[in-house]
């Protein structure tokens, strides 16, 4: 499967920085503000969302 590099095109300056009691929380980096990304509706999907957002955009322990 393929993924076009399009659709990370919304993910430009942000950081995804960890998750929070099923949120994925992340970081704009244009004004250094914590938001949360995503919402989910347990722990584990918002584990797998941080690692896939993290593999896609090529960050590696927390580092772009």
């Amino acid at each position: 499967m393929s993924i076009s590099p399009d659709i990370l095109q919304p993910l430009q300056g942000i950081t995804v920085l960890r998750t929070d009691h099923g949120n994925v929380i992340a970081r704009d980096d244009r004004d250094n503000q914590e938001f949360v990304l995503a919402e989910c509706s347990s722990p584990a999907i918002a584990s797998c969302i941080l690692a896939i957002v993290k593999t896609m955009t090529g960050e590696q322990d927390g580092h772009r």
